[in-house]
């Protein structure tokens, strides 16, 4: 039986993201309020779900930006939303 584990194309994508997420993550104090960041970036920098961000975006409690066909959340409105709510990480 053979247990090695076959790491596919996929495998290395996750991974890649998981890096640029961090490495994004690692300089958010830095970005102005005026960025756009992805969801991923949200819901990292929350501690919520895509679900919960995405609700959060509809009800207008997070600014939320189209590029194309892709969602960026202004970064003050992740800011605002970190410093008036305590239940939020």
């Amino acid at each position: 039986m053979n247990t090695h584990i076959k790491l596919t194309d996929n495998n290395t994508n996750v991974c890649h993201e998981s890096e640029k997420l961090l490495a994004t993550l690692s300089h958010f104090n830095n970005l102005p309020d005026c960025a756009g960041v992805s969801i991923a970036i949200g819901c990292a920098t929350t501690g919520r779900s895509r679900a919960s961000i995405y609700r959060d975006i509809n009800t207008g409690r997070l600014e939320a930006i189209k590029i194309n066909a892709s969602t960026r959340i202004r970064v003050g409105s992740l800011r605002k939303m970190l410093a008036n709510n305590p239940l939020v990480k």
